[in-house]
C-alpha cells in the first residue's frame, strides 16, 4: 500500500538522520546525508496516492536542524517535501492549498494557511520559489530537497557543501555546512537603513547634535533640517562564531565592528557634539553585527534600548503601526521631571570643566574579553545558601546573589593574579538606579533621557575574601536595595551628592560597577531575521572595573556576565568562579 511505502521510508530517513547526527566527523554527517535523497523520491512517487487516503492532506516534515528563524535564512532540509515559511509577508499572493496540516518532528500538527510563489535571491540572480506553504507557527524557513528535485533541479552534497544546480547545470547556490545543518542568507543583506530612518522620526534627539556655547554656559539640544546620525555599512570575513563566543578572546578584535562618534565641529558660537552613530557588519553566510555608541548625554541605558527595539519592530514588521499601537513612542516632555532643589544647575557647576568628547580608543588595551552563565539552577544555589547563612535576610533576588558573587570572585582573584592590596582598603560596588518611577511625580517609564540614580555598597577587601565574602557582599546588597532603592524618599534624598560621590570613586578608588540590567533584554530584539546570538558591551573595557549584566538567552531565570579583564585575572576569576559553585553545590547537598 502507498501509504505503508510511505511509512516505512519515512521510517528509514528518519534513522538515517540519526545516524547522520551521530557521526564523529562533517565529512561523515555528509556522506550519511546524501543516502537520504534516493528515500526521499520514494516518498514522492507514493505522495499523491497517499493524499487520497487521508481525510485531510499533510505534509510530514524533519526538523532534525533546529537553528534561529530569520526570514532571510533558509534552512536545506532533505526530510521535509515542500518549502515552507512563517513569513506571510515574503508571499506575492497567497493562495489556497489543500495540505491543510503539516506533521512535525514531534508528532504534532501545526497547520497549514495557503500556499504560493517566494523570490530569493541566489548567487545567479532572483529565482522564483514556486509553490511554498505558509506555515505560521513553524520556526525556521525550509527549502526541500526533494521539491527542488521534482522542478529540475540538481542537488548534491560534497566536501562539506551543499550545491544546488538548475536545468542547465548551473549552479545557483552553495551553502556550506555549519555545525549539523546546510543554512544560508538567501535574501542578502537586509534592508536596515530605510527601517532606520522611519525609526528617527520617532527618535529625533538621537539625529541631532549637542551644542556647548563658547561662554561656557550649559550645553543645549538643537535638531535642524538636515542633520542625521552617521551610519557605517561594512562587510568582515574575521570568525563571527568566535565574536559570538563565551571563551576568552583578545578584546581588540570586537573595536572594528564599534563606530565612532564623529568629532565635534566648530561653529562661531558653539561646538556641536554628533550624539548616536550606529554600525552594521555583514559577515557573508554567518550573520549580522550592529553597533552602537552614544553619548550618555543624551539617553541613559533604558532610553537606548527602547530605540534599539522601536527600530528592531519597525524592521521586522515593515513600519511602525506595531509601535504606534502599543503605545510605545517616546517622550521626550523634560517639564515632566521637576527639580525644586535645583541640583541641575548644582551638577553643571561640577561637570562644566569636564571635557564632553570621547576618549579615543587607543589599542592594545591588553585585555580579553569572556562571557560567564550563571543558569537559574545556580542562581537557586546561591539563594539558598545565602538564606542558610543569613535566615533573617528578606528574600534575597538573582540580582543580588549574582552581583554579590561576581563581586567577592573578582576581589578574590585580585591577589591571585598578583594584585597587592591592603588587607583593609574599601571595596566599593556600584550600581545605577533608575529613578523615573522614584520620583516626585513620577516620571513615565517611556521617558527619553537621563533619569538615574546610584547606589553604593562599601566592604573591607579582608571580609570579601574570607569565606564568608559572598554572604557578606550578598547581605550588604540586599539591604542598600531594601533601604534605598526600594524606598523613594530615601533613594532621591542624596540626589545632590551622587555626582560628588561618584567623582571620589573614580578618583583611584577600588570600586566595581554593572553596566546593563536584566530588566533591559536585549535578546528580545529580533530585526527580523532572528534574535541575536551574542550582546557585548565594549564600554566595559575602561580602566575601571566593570562587567555587563543580562538575561541569558538560551534559559528562563538564567543570567549572563560579561567581562573585560587583563588575562591573568581573568583565568583566576575564571577558576574562582568555577570552583565556588561547586562547594557551594555540596554545601547545599549536604543541608538537605
Amino acid at each position: 500500500m502507498p501509504g505503508e511505502i510511505v511509512r516505512r521510508t519515512l521510517s528509514r530517513i528518519k534513522s538515517q538522520v540519526v545516524r547522520a547526527l551521530q557521526t564523529t566527523t562533517i565529512k561523515a554527517r555528509v556522506e550519511a546525508l546524501k543516502e537520504i535523497i534516493p528515500l526521499v523520491s520514494t516518498v514522492q512517487e507514493a505522495d499523491a496516492q497517499v493524499a487520497n487516503e487521508d481525510e485531510e492532506d499533510e505534509i510530514f516534515m524533519a526538523t532534525c536542524f533546529s537553528t534561529g528563524n530569520s526570514s532571510k535564512c533558509w534552512l536545506i532540509d532533505s526530510g521535509c517535501t515542500n518549502h515552507m515559511t512563517y513569513d506571510r509577508t515574503l508571499f506575492k499572493e497567497l493562495k489556497p492549498t489543500g495540505i491543510t496540516k503539516v506533521k512535525i518532528g514531534n508528532g504534532c500538527y501545526i497547520p497549514a494557511k495557503g500556499k504560493g510563489n517566494i523570490a530569493i535571491t541566489t548567487n545567479s540572480g532572483t529565482k522564483i520559489i514556486s509553490d511554498a506553504l505558509y506555515v505560521p507557527d513553524i520556526d525556521q524557513n525550509l527549502l526541500s530537497v526533494s521539491q527542488l528535485i521534482e522542478k529540475g533541479f540538481k542537488v548534491s552534497f560534497e566536501n562539506w557543501y551543499c550545491h544546488i544546480l538548475n536545468a542547465a547545470r548551473q549552479e545557483i547556490l552553495r551553502v556550506k555546512m555549519r555545525g549539523f545543518h546546510f543554512l544560508n542568507q538567501l535574501g542578502g543583506p537586509p534592508n536596515l537603513k530605510d527601517s532606520l530612518s522611519l525609526t528617527l522620526k520617532h527618535y529625533i534627539p538621537l539625529a541631532s547634535n549637542i551644542l556647548y556655547p563658547a561662554s561656557n554656559e550649559k550645553p543645549f539640544l538643537r535638531h535642524v533640517v538636515g542633520d542625521s546620525l552617521s551610519l557605517t555599512i561594512a562587510e568582515s570575513n574575521e570568525d563571527f562564531d568566535s565574536l559570538i563566543a563565551n571563551y576568552a578572546r583578545d578584546a581588540d578584535q570586537f573595536y572594528p565592528f564599534v563606530p565612532q562618534l564623529p568629532p565635534p565641529k566648530e561653529e562661531p558660537e558653539y561646538k556641536t557634539f554628533p550624539v548616536f552613530c550606529v554600525q552594521v557588519t555583514f559577515f557573508p553566510s554567518h550573520g549580522v553585527c550592529i553597533g552602537f555608541t552614544n553619548h550618555h548625554a543624551i539617553g541613559d541605558a533604558s532610553s537606548i534600548v527602547g530605540f534599539i527595539k522601536a527600530w528592531a519592530s519597525i524592521s521586522k514588521f515593515r513600519g511602525d503601526s506595531q509601535l504606534i499601537d502599543a503605545k510605545s513612542l517616546p517622550l521626550f516632555d523634560r517639564y515632566v521631571i521637576k527639580d525644586p532643589r535645583g541640583i541641575g544647575d548644582l551638577y553643571w557647576d561640577q561637570l562644566k570643566n569636564l571635557s564632553l568628547q570621547f576618549p579615543p580608543s587607543h589599542l592594545p588595551i591588553n585585555k580579553v574579553r569572556a562571557t560567564y552563565i550563571l543558569h537559574q539552577a545556580d542562581i537557586k544555589k546561591l539563594k539558598d545558601s545565602v538564606l542558610a547563612r543569613k535566615p533573617d535576610l528578606v528574600q534575597p533576588s538573582s540580582f543580588v546573589v549574582t552581583i554579590a558573587y561576581v563581586w567577592t570572585c573578582l576581589v578574590k582573584s585580585g591577589p591571585v593574579s598578583g594584585e597587592k592590596v591592603d588587607a583593609n582598603e574599601s571595596e566599593y560596588f556600584s550600581f545605577a538606579v533608575d529613578c523615573r518611577e522614584r520620583m516626585n511625580p513620577p516620571v513615565p517609564t517611556n521617558y527619553f533621557g537621563n533619569c538615574i540614580g546610584v547606589a553604593i555598597v562599601t566592604r573591607k577587601h579582608h571580609e570579601l575574601i574570607e569565606n564568608d565574602g559572598f554572604f557578606i557582599a550578598a547581605e550588604s546588597v540586599a539591604e542598600i536595595i531594601r533601604i534605598k532603592v526600594k524606598n523613594k524618599d530615601e533613594m532621591m534624598k542624596g540626589a545632590a551628592n551622587w555626582l560628588a560621590e561618584m567623582g571620589e570613586l573614580l578618583m583611584g578608588k577600588r570600586n566595581l560597577s554593572v553596566a546593563g540590567s536584566p530588566k533591559l533584554n536585549f535578546y528580545d530584539v529580533d530585526y527580523g531575521w532572528g534574535r541575536p546570538k551574542k550582546m557585548e558591551a565594549v564600554s566595559i573595557d575602561g580602566d575601571h572595573d566593570s562587567f555587563s549584566l543580562c538575561k541569558f538567552q538560551d534559559s528562563e531565570g538564567g543570567l549572563e556576565i560579561g567581562l573585560s579583564l587583563p588575562k591573568t585575572k581573568m583565568d583566576a576569576f575564571a577558576a574562582i568562579f568555577a570552583s565556588g559553585l561547586g562547594v557551594l553545590s555540596k554545601e547545599v547537598f549536604h543541608s538537605d
